[in-house]
């Protein structure tokens, strides 16, 4: 079982990884980026808005995000955008759709490891098949388990560090 102890030490390890392997790491929050923008452009076709807030948890939990989901809206942190792999405008789009497919569309929780654990697996169930989007998930694994990992053994967002989480630790 994948505990936040084990995922904050497999963050550290696949950051300090990333910097020795640059252009691998780059192609996967790449292709990351081009499937979050598809998620995203996606649900705008289909009438979602997106408000950008101020406010680092703008929903105390899952269940206030699916009732504006309800109403065609979603507000998402607009801060703290700043990433060595992700542009800010990629980095707000990732939240939004993670939120979304991870959290509202499941019902997984905000609140707890575990809760970003199988929001991390729902939304991984929503990508394609290939070996670019496997890629994608190792950078995506980073961005979701990892750094729930860290959160919950410090209790602060660690800064963001690109990367190739192991998937065999997560699905």
């Amino acid at each position: 079982m994948l505990t936040p102890f084990r995922a904050s030490r497999l963050y550290r390890e696949a950051s300090e990884a990333g910097r020795h392997d640059h252009y691998t790491v780059s192609l996967a929050y790449r292709q990351l980026a081009f499937l979050v923008t598809e998620q995203f452009r996606g649900l705008e076709r289909m009438g979602m808005r997106f408000l950008r807030s101020d406010d680092p948890q703008p929903y105390h939990c899952h269940l206030d995000l699916a009732e504006d989901i309800k109403d065609g809206t979603m507000r998402v942190y607009a801060g703290c955008l700043n990433h060595p792999e992700f542009t800010d405008e990629e980095n707000w789009m990732f939240r939004a759709v993670h939120d979304y497919f991870g959290h509202a569309m499941p019902g997984h929780p905000f609140d707890t490891f575990q809760g970003e654990v199988d929001a991390f697996r729902a939304h991984a169930a929503t990508f394609p098949a290939t070996i670019g989007a496997r890629l994608a998930l190792q950078a995506m694994a980073q961005e979701v388990v990892g750094q729930a990992g860290a959160f919950y053994m410090t209790g602060k967002y660690p800064v963001q560090h690109a990367g190739l989480f192991p998937l065999h630790e997560v699905l």
